[in-house]
């Protein structure tokens, strides 16, 4: 069902040490071919397209591409993953929150302005809500 030979291929002309680059080109191979079936099946291929879909992470950033690496590492094939985002995007996002945390500033003493003591009738009034009536008509059949 799915074409082992394109990746493989496509991973031979690739470093052993593999960056975010090569992983979306990977991921965008194995992508189309996976889009191609699911449109031939009729329904989406997503966890059940591949071998390398039980090992599929699905919290990555290419997920398709890390989860063929890795199957391909179990394997036996001397690669490795180089690019620093691959894993989870929840990782990701841990590390930006904990860098963005905001800081404590500490105020001074802040006296608040006198309230004025004379008020004009036009600040004081507020315009009352239009109410609109909605109509709602059914349309019949005529038999």
């Amino acid at each position: 069902m799915w074409d082992s030979n394109s990746p493989l291929q496509l991973l031979n002309t690739m470093p052993k040490k593999l960056t975010k680059e090569n992983l979306q080109r990977l991921q965008l191979v194995i992508d189309a071919d996976k889009y191609k079936n699911s449109l031939l099946s009729g329904f989406d291929l997503c966890g059940m397209y591949a071998p390398f879909c039980r090992g599929c992470k699905k919290t990555s950033i290419y997920p398709c591409a890390v989860a063929y690496i890795n199957m391909l590492k179990a394997g036996g094939m001397d690669i490795e993953i180089d690019a620093r985002p691959v894993e989870a995007v929840e990782e990701v996002q841990e590390e930006v929150a904990a860098a963005a945390e905001p800081e404590v500033i500490v105020a001074a003493e802040v006296k608040p302005e006198p309230l004025p003591t004379e008020v004009k009738p036009a600040e004081v009034r507020a315009e009352a809500p239009v109410k609109r009536k909605i109509r709602i008509a059914v349309a019949r059949r005529k038999i």
